[in-house]
């Protein structure tokens, strides 16, 4: 049995603003650590 996970347009832009608020708010390379654990998990 396959687990796809989809995003809905508004979670997807909600991801997006929590990752500019972590670049802008911490780190660049934090930013985009979250985002591939983010993407590593989630398949679909």
């Amino acid at each position: 049995m396959s687990n796809i996970c989809r995003f809905t347009v508004p979670a997807s832009r909600d991801v997006e603003a929590i990752i500019d608020y972590i670049a802008n708010n911490n780190s660049f390379d934090t930013a985009e650590s979250l985002l591939a654990k983010i993407n590593q998990n989630v398949k679909g």
